[in-house]
């Protein structure tokens, strides 16, 4: 049970934003536009540098009947911290199943993000990354590209959360 508040919403990116950064065609479900991902796709988004107060990304996605694959996300930052070969990044720490059929709000809050690097938080960000992979997970060779049913990525939002201060799963410090 989510007993986080939304306090706001930002759409960074509609379907068509998304399609012409990826150079994908459009197709429409429901009354709703979504980029058409026709095989595993990297989308690259820039929202801006500086996307504090918000902690949450949410993904509109949507998946016909057949469809499967999964979704990541990463937070590319301008920032390097020292010792390190690549730059500070958010990754998303666990993929989302596509696993539904129609459209689902797929979330990815801040504190699922593993964090390469000593980032400020979401600052100095140099790009979004969305990875859309399609197919099935095949064991430990990899995922297997399927033409079974339409996977479609509709409007990326950023969400700021007032979330719910309670006790640690471990219990009380002390």
């Amino acid at each position: 049970q989510n007993l986080d508040k939304t306090l706001s919403v930002r759409p960074i990116a509609t379907a068509n934003d998304v399609a012409k950064a990826a150079n994908l065609s459009c197709g429409e479900a429901e009354g709703q536009v979504y980029a058409l991902i026709p095989k595993t796709q990297h989308i690259t988004l820039h929202p801006g540098d500086d996307l504090r107060p918000f902690d949450q990304f949410n993904l509109w996605v949507y998946a016909a009947e057949g469809a499967s694959g999964n979704l990541h996300i990463g937070i590319n930052c301008t920032s390097q911290t020292e010792g390190l070969e690549t730059r500070d990044h958010f990754r998303s720490g666990v993929a989302t199943q596509i696993d539904w059929t129609g459209w689902k709000i797929c979330v990815f809050p801040s504190e699922n993000f593993l964090i390469i690097g000593w980032p400020e938080g979401w600052v100095h960000v140099d790009n979004i990354a969305i990875t859309v992979s399609r197919g099935r997970r095949a064991g430990l060779t990899g995922t297997t590209n399927s033409d079974g049913g339409i996977v479609g990525l509709g409007t990326v939002e950023l969400e700021q959360r007032e979330r719910v201060v309670g006790p640690h799963p471990a219990g009380p410090a002390g």
